[in-house]
């Protein structure tokens, strides 16, 4: 077994109870590859995997960041943004195969946390919803942050 499936078995142990506790239909790990943003880590509740591997051009990692970043508090890496979809929709015009996904996967709900390393951004955890009424608590927050922080330690420790 190499690093790599190595951080994948490890990166998936982090996320069964992750999509378990929050009642989540997948968990995502956005990274930067290269100079864009690109989905290195999924694990779906049931189902298929519909965003491993889905890559963001480089403008379009830069419009995503920033429209995430103004809506966490500071660059802390504290704290977690939901974000209803539906309200999403009209900025993410351009985000066609993004768009696509989210309707396929039938996302109605995101719950995302910024991954710092050593005050390094590395990228972003994401947790998705497919029903409406789904109200995160305070819990499904800290869990999802203590989650993030597990990754970018299982990621990024032996490269520092």
């Amino acid at each position: 077994m190499n690093d790599q499936d190595d951080s994948r078995i490890k990166v998936a142990r982090v996320f069964q109870p992750l999509v378990s506790s929050t009642g989540a239909s997948r968990a995502l790990l956005w990274q930067f590859v290269g100079k864009s943003l690109m989905v290195t880590h999924e694990l779906a509740a049931e189902g298929p995997t519909y965003f491993t591997e889905f890559r963001l051009s480089f403008d379009q990692s830069v419009a995503l960041i920033q429209e995430y970043m103004v809506r966490f508090p500071d660059r802390s890496g504290l704290g977690a943004i939901v974000i209803d979809i539906a309200d999403f929709m009209p900025r993410l015009r351009l985000f066609p195969e993004l768009t696509e996904l989210l309707k396929v996967g039938r996302v109605r709900w995101s719950m995302i946390a910024q991954c710092w390393w050593r005050e390094s951004f590395k990228g972003f955890l994401e947790v998705q919803h497919p029903g409406g009424g789904t109200e995160w608590t305070s819990n499904d927050g800290e869990l999802i942050q203590q989650s993030t922080r597990d990754i970018c330690k299982i990621l990024f420790e032996h490269w520092t």
